[in-house]
């Protein structure tokens, strides 16, 4: 039997009974969009942790022996940047200050139709805060560099369109309240949301000390910082450097990374060392074994359903690998059909939640092509496990 008549013999045995095959598929479909949601959710909280780190305009980065992840706050002092300046092969050492504790925004256009106290405290969110020297161009975002005139303005910041929507839409112009104290949004900036931290905002670090009193009087000039941010000369090697700043700074209790060691420490933290790997895994497990025991049953029936035929092949002589084959081609079939319409609903879940959450929801040629061998896994598996009963019939009690 050609590979062709093969394929054509294993088309026939779906189509032949549409109302089968719809199920067929929806059953294939249901278990693809589970896989590819899990995964997704998976992919988009590690993408979504690691996204500010990815946007730093940065080589090197200073951070506190303490700080085990980004979130945490472990600020150090302000002078290990300076010391960091005494190499040649370092050009800056900028400061980069994050708050989050009493960073609370409220947008005063959120819950005026109920004028009560309840509703006013329903829309102040705590929003991550993000805030440097704007002439030191921190971020590869060219929304935030064309406004660098805007940030040196008092009581102005910049904020995320990508923010959850619970915070309220802002657009430039824009009248807002941070910490109790009257904000004007001078533009906005797409970053996105994560685990942690529902939206961001950056202004500048002179507003960063007027919206945050108590850094002024117990930090003077804003001495601790969270991040420092070193950018070496052109042809410097990054490695090496590291290694001096490292041999020179430890003893002062900070660390120092590459662009590309941070940002792999964080993205391990949060796959590792917390529950979030291993929660989206076992989600995609559960959808991988859901799909299999779908497709399973439905080619279990199938093969139930067309025993005679089978019956037939083999006392004409055919042997069985090439009923197993043409069992493993239709689960193939099945796999590709039932992952198309998988696909197309996932894409659209993953633009809608995308759009509410502001996670990085994206579903790359990469991670489908990821989904679709899943899917041929669990087909062909189901399809091993279902001709059982056809490899051990006898042609001759089946008539």
């Amino acid at each position: 039997m050609t590979l062709t008549r093969m394929a054509a013999l294993a088309w026939l045995n779906l189509v032949h009974d549409k109302r089968r095959l719809a199920v067929s598929m929806a059953g294939v479909s249901f278990a693809v969009v589970l896989m590819t949601m899990e995964l997704g959710f998976r992919f988009a909280l590690l993408d979504s942790m690691v996204e500010i780190v990815r946007l730093l305009d940065t080589d090197l980065v200073i951070a506190s022996k303490s700080k085990s992840t980004l979130v945490t706050s472990a600020p150090f002092n302000r002078r290990v940047l300076q010391d960091a300046l005494m190499f040649r092969e370092v050009e800056e050492a900028c400061p980069l200050y994050i708050e989050t504790r009493f960073s609370a925004l409220r947008n005063p256009n959120l819950g005026r139709s109920g004028a009560d106290r309840l509703a006013r405290k329903v829309t102040a969110r705590r929003i991550r805060v993000l805030a440097y020297d704007p002439r030191d161009h921190l971020f590869f975002l060219p929304e935030v560099d064309a406004r660098t005139a805007e940030l040196e303005e008092p009581s102005t910041a910049l904020y995320d369109e990508k923010s959850n929507q619970a915070i309220g839409p802002f657009t430039a112009g824009h009248e807002a309240s941070l910490a109790h104290r009257p904000l004007r949004i001078v533009g906005t900036f797409r970053l996105g949301t994560d685990l942690v931290n529902d939206g961001n905002l950056i202004m500048s670090d002179q507003n960063f000390l007027r919206y945050f009193p108590d850094r002024r009087f117990r930090e003077p000039e804003l001495r601790s910082v969270e991040l420092g941010l070193v950018r070496l000369a052109p042809g410097a090697d990054a490695g090496q450097v590291r290694r001096w700043l490292e041999e020179e700074l430890g003893p002062r209790g900070v660390n120092v990374f590459t662009k590309d060691q941070f940002l792999a420490r964080e993205r391990e933290f949060w796959d590792v060392r917390t529950p979030i790997g291993t929660i989206f895994s076992v989600g995609a497990l559960l959808g991988l074994v859901v799909g299999a025991v779908i497709c399973y049953q439905i080619l279990s029936s199938d093969i139930a359903d067309h025993l005679a035929e089978y019956a037939t092949l083999k006392a004409m002589g055919y042997a069985n690998h090439l009923l197993v084959e043409v069992v493993m081609v239709e689960a193939l079939i099945l796999s590709v059909v039932g992952f198309v319409p998988g696909l197309l609903i996932s894409c659209g879940l993953y633009r809608g939640l995308a759009w509410y959450t502001g996670l990085l929801m994206n579903l790359t040629p990469g991670r489908a092509l990821l989904v679709l061998g899943l899917a041929v896994v669990m087909c062909l598996g189901s399809g091993l496990f279902a001709m059982r009963k056809l490899l051990s019939a006898d042609p001759a009690g089946l008539f």
